[in-house]
């Protein structure tokens, strides 16, 4: 992302910015996105938790997804349902890898290669220690399920 001048990234969050299945959280990207070119990491890994759970929760209805059960249910339905060796279902596969391991409980005294959920949104993660890759890494998972969310009929 960080060649061609940004190139790459600029179309990705554009996808982001003007994705219906993320209007409601247009003004929050909004604010992610300027938080980031001045890299206040701090703020963006939070938001961008929120905007990752709210892209599979508000466009597919799915309540409840920080608990396991529902959220590797939904998953594993994902992956299930996607025609077997599809790009479609290694893209299930991709987003599923990456959001258990953010999801998956973490004990706050050990240090992870990706942000925890559980621990940033419960004050247990040192916010400086938040960087560019973690935010790309969410911006990623976040443009793949806004993708994935594309199959989704239009909420006219």
């Amino acid at each position: 992302y960080s060649r061609d001048d940004g190139f790459e990234f600029g179309r990705m969050t554009d996808r982001l910015m003007y994705s219906e299945h993320l209007s409601f959280r247009s003004a929050l990207m909004e604010q992610v996105l300027e938080a980031f070119g001045r890299n206040h990491f701090a703020v963006c890994v939070p938001s961008l938790l929120s905007v990752l759970e709210g892209a599979i929760a508000v466009p597919w209805n799915v309540t409840d997804f920080h608990k396991a059960g529902i959220r590797n249910k939904f998953l594993r339905t994902k992956i299930e349902d996607a025609r077997t060796e599809s790009v479609v279902q290694y893209q299930w596969r991709s987003v599923a890898a990456l959001v258990q391991t953010v999801f998956s409980g973490a004990d706050p005294s050990r240090e992870f290669p990706v942000p925890k959920r559980n621990l940033i949104l419960h004050g247990k993660s040192d916010p400086a220690k938040w960087d560019h890759g973690d935010c790309l890494r969410l911006f990623q998972a976040i443009d793949t399920i806004v993708s994935l969310g594309n199959e989704l009929p239009s909420r006219g």
